[in-house]
């Protein structure tokens, strides 16, 4: 692992533990490195948090790819599969601190609403061909978002009001089955 990423892992879990309330020094002190040379890789603490944001943006788009690649599953699959990429690096952010963050600092809410916003589209595109191909019903992309954010939001909030870890993968999973299943028992 490069310097880069040291910083990068370093200030996830430096943010997990203090929020976005972590030091420039904090990261410093635990890779036995100067300030300086943190610096020489960000110019800022926000720049920093930034490229946090888009390393772990760069693994869900390397996942999307791939599913959107595989031309074996139908587009309500991909669908599926798209609504359950959560990846490592992002699943380590603390979730819950993260939503609080979004409320403090308002560039860093603007770029992670570009990230989500950009991976929707991708999303609502392939919902979009699934109704198209009649494997979904016709719902607007929009709704679906709004539904799987505020499940996903609320759980979250949750898990933190019952000092559990974090809302787990299979708690999306199950907001996911839900969306695209329902609840009925046919």
């Amino acid at each position: 692992m490069n310097l880069r990423e040291q910083i990068i892992n370093t200030t996830i879990d430096l943010f997990n533990e203090k929020g976005y309330k972590f030091r420039l020094d904090d990261i410093a002190e635990q890779l036995y490195i100067s300030k300086k040379t943190i610096y020489t890789q960000f110019p800022d603490k926000e720049t920093l948090f930034l490229e946090v944001i888009r390393y772990c943006g760069s693994e869900a788009a390397a996942m999307q790819r791939k599913i959107l690649e595989n031309k074996k599953e139908s587009h309500a699959e991909k669908v599926r599969q798209l609504l359950m990429v959560w990846p490592e690096q992002y699943r380590r952010l603390n979730q819950q601190k993260l939503i609080t963050l979004r409320v403090e600092n308002p560039k860093i809410a603007k770029r992670l609403k570009e990230y989500y916003d950009e991976e929707w589209e991708l999303i609502e595109d392939t919902l979009k061909e699934a109704m198209l191909r009649g494997e979904v019903i016709h719902v607007p992309g929009r709704l679906l978002r709004t539904m799987l954010e505020a499940s996903l939001e609320r759980s979250v909030a949750e898990a933190a009001q019952s000092e559990d870890e974090a809302m787990d993968e299979n708690t999306r999973k199950d907001v996911v089955r839900i969306l695209m299943n329902g609840i009925e028992i046919m």
